[in-house]
Parts: C-alpha cells; structure tokens; sequence
C-alpha cells in the first residue's frame, strides 16, 4: 500500500446545486489492478492510498477508506463529496467502487460526479505538455481501450471518445508530437515500435489515478455538473463475458 499526504448543498427533488468547493471530498478508483482513493479539502489534496488489489476490492475498500480518515484525523461524515472513477476495466472492480461510492452518496446525502478512467489517466501529461494525448488500456482480443484529449482553455477536453478498437485504430488517430500514457508497460515491443514510429511519445502515469479522478470530479460538481447516483453506470467498453450455459447437444 502505497500513500501520500468544495462544499455543496442539495436541492430539492434530489437535484444537487454546487457551492464554494470547502468540503471534504473522497474519491474512489477500483477499475484496475492497482486501487487508490483519495481526500481533498478546499481544492487541497490531503492524501491518497493506492494498493495492488488481488482482484479482491469487496474486502479492501471499505477498510482503506476507513485507515486515510483516521490516518488524517477525519470522520467518514465530513465528507460531502464524492468522486467515483467509471473506467473501463475491471468488471468486478467497477462494480464494488461503483456501488461504494453510491452507497456513500445515498447515506451521507452528497453529491457524486463519475470520471473516466481515460480522462483521468490523460490529465497530467496533458496539462503538464500542452499537447493531445492519448490514453489507453489493455482490453483484451488483442484490443485496446483508447480515447484522446487535450489540454485547452485550462481544462481538459476530449478529442476522441473512448472506444475499443485494434492497435491499428491507435495508430490512424496519432500525430507526431502526441503523447501515449496509461498501460504502455503492457504492450508488447512491436506495438511500442510501432507508436514510436508515429512520431509519439509513450508515457507512464505520473500520478495515481486516483488523484485525477478526484480532481476532474471536483470539476465537475463545481460547475453544477452532478450525476445522479441512482441512474450512475460504469462505462463498459465491451459487455461481460458471462451469459446462460450452451444448450445441451444432446
């Protein structure tokens, strides 16, 4: 395990209306191998916590979220803001941080913002560079799960929404000067070789996603931009491999 050290007010009919970001905000991120959450106050980051999770996030969330409020001297009831990440990535995952977070927003009566995994991974080398990035996530079938953004008018904005498609379709969206990040590391030589040869530049993240997650939620909420957490889904790229059995031949 891994650290690092806006108020809003409800409306009526459940709509959320953004005040001066003052208050404690958590966000969560489950939608990979490696899980975080992380605290802010006042647009201040507090801390962070990210772990290997084992594929085992139903055990290990809830207690990690409990371990950086004590650890900063918080109770679970000063939060009045969440921030859940959507992915893609982790079907099981997705669902434990997903479900949390609902739950969290339900029972303390607080606003809740989804971020993209994507977009999350792609705001720091965007902001940092100033050129478009592209973001993108091992999604299995020798298929990757990419989007593209850049970095204008201080914020970041989408340039290509998040799609599944072969390296292929990676390479006929590059441009020279562009930045690769998220799970390079997992691609193979060829495909690196490939990237480069385009004229990119391929990054590793720089910060843990969680970090992002909560400030691009942060964002959001501050411009009145809520989701309602009874309709929140996670963004699902590619439907589960599961279904009913095959009929019996016989």
């Amino acid at each position: 395990m891994r650290t690092s050290s806006g108020s809003w007010r409800r409306r009526r009919r459940g709509r959320v209306a953004p005040a001066a970001p003052d208050g404690l905000a958590l966000a969560i991120d489950t939608a990979g191998e490696e899980a975080g959450i992380a605290l802010a106050e006042a647009g201040r980051p507090l801390g962070q916590v990210s772990w290997r999770t084992q594929r085992n996030q139903s055990r290990e969330l809830l207690p990690a979220i409990d371990w950086l409020l004590r650890h900063l001297g918080r109770d679970k009831r000063e939060v009045a803001a969440l921030a859940v990440c959507l992915g893609p990535g982790s079907y099981a995952g997705l669902r434990v941080g997903l479900s949390t977070a609902k739950a969290l927003a339900f029972g303390l009566e607080v606003p809740i913002a989804g971020v993209g995994r994507l977009a999350a991974e792609a705001l720091a080398p965007a902001e940092a560079s100033g050129r478009r990035v592209i973001a993108l996530q091992a999604a299995g079938r020798a298929e990757l799960a990419w989007a593209g953004y850049k970095w204008e008018d201080e914020r970041l904005v989408e340039v290509s929404p998040p799609r599944l498609s072969r390296l292929e379709g990676v390479l006929a969206f590059l441009g020279p000067g562009d930045l690769v990040t998220g799970e390079v590391d997992r691609l193979d030589t060829a495909a690196k070789a490939a990237l480069s040869a385009r004229g990119s530049r391929l990054l590793g993240l720089s910060a843990p996603r969680a970090v992002s997650v909560l400030r691009l939620g942060l964002e959001r909420l501050a411009a009145g931009d809520a989701d309602d957490a009874q309709t929140l889904v996670p963004l699902y790229l590619r439907a589960p491999a599961i279904g009913p059995p095959p009929p019996d031949p016989r």
